[in-house]
């Protein structure tokens, strides 16, 4: 059976109405990149593909509760991202999908609550901030700088309560492993100044979710 034969079967199988299933069709084939395959058979697909259409024929019908497990397993990056953004899209419109995947990124991206299972019990069940709020550990403070004395930069910000790590680069930028992103945050900009720098930009990355589950995990065991 061709691609397409199999989406429109998926379709009526889920008694969706022709006229609406052709206009599905058309908009999934387009956004799985599955148009130039729609007259292929099954076993003429590549693996990617054929995991491409087995996500894909998912949206063909209406639905309140869809099951994905690990749905981005197999697929190329664009195909991962087409696929993402149409669970993200079904969802803004009211569909609740329960969605399990090892690729931490993909649920931080999607999910409004994620729940991290180790050795098969729920150690944690919160949303995405809350969960690297509480596990997520060290913070990093990214300063770009001009002129001064690195050296005499270093060891004041060092001396930061809940600062662990300074590095300077070349190209100016300072990173600040810290604890306490905000005591970081209120002391920077003077400490720059004093010691000759203009900072010209000042940036916080948060801790991930993947930090938070290896924390979680790690403690766990």
């Amino acid at each position: 059976m061709r691609v397409d034969d199999q989406m429109d079967l998926y379709g009526l199988v889920w008694n969706v109405p022709k006229p609406e299933r052709k206009k599905r069709l058309e908009a999934l084939l387009d956004a799985f990149d599955l148009k130039s395959h729609r007259r292929e058979k099954w076993s003429e697909l590549s693996i990617g593909t054929r995991r491409r259409l087995q996500v894909a024929r998912e949206f063909m019908h209406d639905m309140d509760l869809l099951f994905l497990d690990e749905p981005t397993v197999g697929l190329d990056p664009i195909a991962r991202r087409a696929a993402l953004n149409m669970i993200q899209k079904r969802v803004q419109e009211g569909l609740t999908v329960f969605f399990t995947t090892h690729i931490l990124e993909e649920a931080e991206y999607l999910c409004d609550r994620v729940a991290i299972i180790n050795k098969g019990k729920i150690i944690a069940v919160d949303t995405p901030r809350k969960l690297k709020e509480k596990f997520g550990g060290l913070q990093i403070v990214e300063a770009l700088v001009e002129g001064g004395d690195p050296a005499s930069l270093v060891s004041e910000l060092e001396a930061i309560n809940g600062v662990t790590e300074v590095t300077i680069e070349s190209g100016g930028m300072v990173r600040i492993t810290t604890s306490s992103p905000s005591e970081v945050l209120r002391e920077i900009g003077s400490l720059t100044q004093r010691n000759g720098f203009r900072m010209t930009q000042l940036n916080l990355r948060e801790p991930t979710l993947e930090q938070a589950f290896v924390r979680l995990v790690g403690e766990e065991n």
